[in-house]
C-alpha cells in the first residue's frame, strides 16, 4: 500500500527544508568570516611581524659589517659609533623575535642566530682592539675570519625569514582552499533551494490550484 503524506505535511516539509538551507548557509558564512579573521590575524600579527623582524636583523647586520670596514680604511671613530647603534638595533630586533617565536625549528634557528652573533661580535671587538692598538695586520687577518661568521649569520637570518614566508603562504593557501569549499557549498545550497522551491510550486499548483480551478 502506497503511503502518501498529507498535503499540509508536504508543504511544511518543503518550507522547513528551505528555511533550514537558508539558516545553514547564514551560519556557514558567519563561521567562515570568523575563520578568515583568525587566518588574517595570524598572518598580520605573527608571521608578518616575524618576517619584518628577520628582515631588520639582516639590515642591521649588513650595516655593522660595512662600518667596521670603513673604520679600517680611515680610522674615523664615528664609524664605530654608527656600528654601535646598529648593534643596539640588532639586539632589539633579536629580543622581539625571541618573544614571538614559538618552539620547534624556528626556535632552533633563532638560538643558532644568538650563538653565532655572540661569536661574531666578540670577534669584531677583538678586531677593533687590534686596530686601536696599531696592530693592523693582526686586525686584518682576524677580520677575514670574522667575515665567515657574518655570512653564516646572514644564511641563518635568511632561513629564519624564509620559514615565516612559508607560513604566510601556507595560511594564504589554507584560506583559498576554505574559500573554494565555501563556494561549492554555497552553489549546492542555491541549487537545493531552487529544487525545493520548484517542488513547493509543483505541490501548490497540482494539489491546490488545479482542484480549486
Amino acid at each position: 500500500m502506497k503511503v502518501t503524506l498529507p498535503l499540509r505535511s508536504r508543504i511544511y516539509l518543503v518550507i522547513t527544508a528551505l528555511v533550514g538551507i537558508t539558516v545553514m548557509g547564514g551560519l556557514l558564512m558567519i563561521w567562515y568570516t570568523h575563520r578568515i579573521e583568525g587566518v588574517l590575524t595570524t598572518i598580520i600579527e605573527k608571521n608578518l611581524s616575524a618576517y619584518e623582524t628577520a628582515n631588520s636583523l639582516e639590515t642591521a647586520l649588513v650595516h655593522q659589517k660595512g662600518y667596521l670596514s670603513y673604520y679600517f680604511q680611515d680610522g674615523d671613530i664615528e664609524w664605530l659609533r654608527q656600528m654601535a647603534k646598529y648593534r643596539e638595533l640588532f639586539a632589539s630586533r633579536l629580543q622581539e623575535a625571541d618573544q614571538i617565536t614559538g618552539n620547534g625549528k624556528q626556535r632552533q634557528i633563532l638560538e643558532e642566530i644568538k650563538s653565532e652573533y655572540a661569536r661574531y661580535t666578540e670577534g669584531k671587538d677583538q678586531v677593533i682592539a687590534y686596530y686601536e692598538a696599531g696592530e693592523r695586520t693582526k686586525g686584518a687577518d682576524l677580520h677575514k675570519e670574522v667575515r665567515k661568521h657574518f655570512f653564516i649569520l646572514m644564511d641563518l637570518c635568511e632561513e629564519y625569514k624564509q620559514m615565516h614566508t612559508e607560513q604566510i603562504m601556507a595560511a594564504k593557501s589554507q584560506s583559498l582552499t576554505e574559500a573554494a569549499g565555501l563556494r561549492v557549498t554555497a552553489v549546492a545550497a542555491m541549487i537545493g533551494g531552487m529544487l525545493l522551491a520548484v517542488a513547493l510550486l509543483v505541490i501548490l499548483v497540482s494539489q491546490i490550484l488545479q482542484p480549486v480551478n
